[in-house]
């Protein structure tokens, strides 16, 4: 008998497809309570990119509070759940936006899912534009979640993916730094 073996792509888009497919989803307002802590870091020009926006919670409140120009990027986006929104289907490993195209990149319970979060890591950062703001949430420690590639011991180990990053004071993030260079958020 001849026994096929699954690539890590299968393995990955197998795994994440099951956080969709199952009811395992976490609840929307968690979503919704990380975006309206740290509203007040998103700029008011400029494009904000959600990385794994799932179902486009932070968006949600975004456009409440008046920062309509925001898109999601996800394998499997939920558009379902805040209909109007804009979302990308995509990998945040290699996300077709060109360079510096955001003011502000957020990026919540995604990374520890991902097989390689140093290459997404470096993908977020090729696209947050000079004095851009990245924020970045998610779990310290294991929680036995079987859908975790990456276990981030401490909050360091996010902040070694971004060591260019300067520290941004008065978020409730894991993770919240500025890109050096001026400040991003212009129109153009």
């Amino acid at each position: 008998m001849i026994t096929a073996t699954k690539s890590p792509l299968d393995e990955y888009l197998s795994r994440q497809r099951a956080m969709y497919t199952e009811d395992r989803t976490l609840p929307d307002g968690t979503a919704q309570d990380s975006a309206r802590a740290n509203v007040d870091l998103m700029p008011r020009d400029g494009w904000i990119l959600d990385a794994g926006c799932r179902c486009q919670s932070a968006q949600a409140v975004w456009a409440e509070a008046g920062l309509a120009r925001t898109v999601g990027i996800d394998l499997f986006p939920r558009i379902d759940v805040h209909p109007g929104l804009l979302a990308v289907v995509g990998d945040i490993r290699r996300m077709p936006f060109p360079d510096s195209s955001f003011a502000a990149v957020n990026c919540r319970d995604t990374l520890e899912h991902v097989p390689d979060p140093d290459v997404a890591a470096s993908e977020m950062w090729r696209v947050l534009a000079p004095g851009g703001i990245l924020v970045v949430d998610g779990p310290v420690g294991d929680g036995g979640y079987p859908a975790h590639y990456t276990v981030f011991g401490s909050e360091d180990d996010y902040r070694g993916l971004f060591p260019e990053g300067e520290p941004v004071a008065g978020a409730t993030a894991v993770l919240a730094i500025r890109k050096p260079g001026p400040p991003a958020g212009r129109s153009t």
